[in-house]
């Protein structure tokens, strides 16, 4: 095993190079032979394949459970249904390799070059991410390396590289994949000039980039507007203190054991800001809820003092603040909430959340004209709105208040939930909560006590995750959140020179001459402001990351 080394800064790219990511131990020639042997029908799949029957499998598999049958019949036809899956399973497979056509010598030559860019694919895409998973489009593989491409995942599953961990949704979602743990440590990265493997790197990168460029075309000119002033701030994007960022990801950082690509993601992220190998730093993508992603987004948060950041400022509890619109609509507009459970989410139109109940607060905005008095006078507003239950109206404020998180840590520990801290909490209640998929409350344990202070709360969450819409709730609040901050981003752009990007529910300022007068209290006027327009109350955290700061 040859020994890692870490010195992205001493890598100088030249014409045509990139870097390539490998497995060190891990031969290409063996792939192939394993590869070859998966695609070679064993005499036991013959035997099973002629007598497969899928029809006879169909009307074999569980269906409606009549309520008369007893537990042991129910445990059979369960156990048959697995069977009938797995046989399935097994026949597609074998179907694949029915398909395959032999494989020669050429062949081989170019089976030598996909497995190496499948390789490079799966160890830099997986070191983007400190769980280790990502999400690949099939029909983009598909273009990039041919048909092959199906039975090529299937033997570097085999092998034991890769497993799938699910989340394939027909035409929304791709398949997400993981490395195998005991790969991770030998993950290494070169230069590289190998011509077939650039080509489909720059496939990929061509296809990826036709994609963004329609996309772009489908925008309002508003839109347009913030993506070109957004590419040119994160153009400016750097790291300023490189060797203090690599002593840290080397000697300074403890990496959590259950996440053994930690350390390769920490890596990874450093390397990408000191070779920016594809040019200054760009949009990467923005997604169907038109959230914003580039290389910030994925750069962990210690690592973000030693960039030419100035300062961050965060909305507090961004979701369950943005759910306060959905509970007032609930509340006092029954026909826009169920248009909002009865459309499909590509069909709502989220500036009518937005403006609703516009004139809920109208009263006191003429007569408090400063936002903090607005914001000081939540609960005596509420009171004066009939309908809306307690516990909605203790939700709003505290949420507003930005004193939820707190409440809730004090009620899980009353009942002996020991939650660490404010984050681990949060993640406790977005997955049994906010954003889990099942409506019950059966063994979860927080998503019990949030339901014990927050009943009505609780049910219009459910009820805002339809059946076969579960994920309704999270998209509707994430397409606010963007709303919201592309116009927080207008703002700036308009009226200042100043350079800014996002992180979802965040904005950050860069640490730049355009930068040098601009004020904490200046962006969250601008934060406020907009928030405010829609009843919305936000409370605020501010990170400075400068050195000097």
């Amino acid at each position: 095993m040859e020994k890692e080394t870490f010195d992205p800064e001493k890598i100088k790219l030249k014409r045509g190079e990139f870097l390539q990511y490998y497995i060190d131990g891990l031969g290409i020639d063996y792939i192939i032979k394993k590869h070859k042997e998966y695609s070679i029908l064993t005499q036991d799949e013959r035997d099973f394949y002629e007598q497969y029957n899928p029809i006879q499998t169909k009307a074999n598999c569980v269906g409606k459970v009549p309520e008369s049958l007893i537990w042991e019949e129910i445990e059979e036809k369960m156990r048959q249904g697995m069977e009938n899956s797995l046989n399935d399973y097994k026949a597609r497979d074998i179907e694949r390799k029915l398909n395959q056509k032999p494989i020669g010598k050429q062949h081989e030559l170019k089976l030598h070059h996909k497995f190496t860019y499948l390789i490079h694919l799966f160890c830099s895409r997986c070191t983007n991410n400190e769980n280790g998973q990502t999400n690949i489009n099939a029909e983009l593989l598909k273009n990039i390396i041919g048909d092959e491409y199906n039975l090529a995942l299937y033997t570097l599953n085999r092998i034991g590289l890769i497993y799938t961990i699910g989340g394939y949704v027909i035409g929304k979602k791709s398949s997400a994949y993981r490395l195998h743990n005991n790969y991770v440590h030998s993950i290494r990265v070169k230069q590289s000039s190998h011509l077939q493997v650039k080509r489909y790197i720059d496939k990929a990168t061509d296809k990826i980039e036709a994609h963004k460029k329609a996309k772009f075309q489908r925008l309002t000119d508003r839109d347009k507007f913030i993506v070109e002033r957004y590419d040119n701030c994160l153009s400016k994007l750097k790291m300023t203190r490189i060797d203090e960022c690599k002593d840290f990801i080397l000697t300074g950082k403890i990496y959590e054991d259950n996440k053994p690509m930690q350390k390769k993601y920490y890596k990874n992220i450093f390397t990408k800001y000191i070779i920016q190998e594809n040019g200054p730093f760009k949009i990467t993508e923005i997604d169907n809820d038109n959230r914003i992603y580039h290389i910030l987004t994925n750069t962990p948060k210690d690592l973000k003092e030693y960039l030419n950041i100035k300062f961050s400022i965060d909305i507090k509890n961004s979701h369950p603040l943005l759910l306060n619109k959905l509970l007032l609509i609930y509340c006092i507009d029954n026909e826009l909430f169920n248009n909002i459970i009865n459309k499909e989410i590509k069909h709502i139109n989220i500036n009518n959340i937005l403006i609703s109940n516009s004139k809920l607060y109208n009263r006191y905005v003429s007569e408090n004209i400063h936002n903090d008095l607005i914001y000081n006078n939540i609960n005596e507003l509420l009171n004066e709105v009939g309908n809306i239950p307690s516990d909605v109206r203790q939700y709003i404020y505290k949420t507003s208040k930005g004193q939820m998180w707190e409440e809730l840590l004090d009620a899980c520990d009353a009942k002996g939930l020991k939650a660490d801290d404010r984050g681990e909490l949060k993640a406790q209640m977005f997955a049994e909560v906010f954003y889990s998929k099942t409506r019950t409350i059966t063994y979860k344990e927080y998503g019990s006590v949030f339901k014990s202070i927050y009943p009505n709360v609780y049910n219009v969450i459910n009820k805002l995750k339809p059946k076969g819409e579960e994920t309704k709730l999270s998209h509707l609040i994430m397409k606010m959140e963007s709303e919201l901050f592309h116009q927080i981003l207008e703002r700036i752009y308009k009226q200042t020179e100043y350079d800014a990007i996002n992180i979802h529910d965040a904005v950050t300022i860069l640490d730049t001459p355009n930068n040098e007068n601009c004020k904490t209290d200046e962006i969250e006027t601008i934060m406020r402001d907009v928030y405010n327009n829609y009843n919305l109350f936000p409370t605020f955290s501010i990170d400075r990351y400068s050195k000097e700061q």
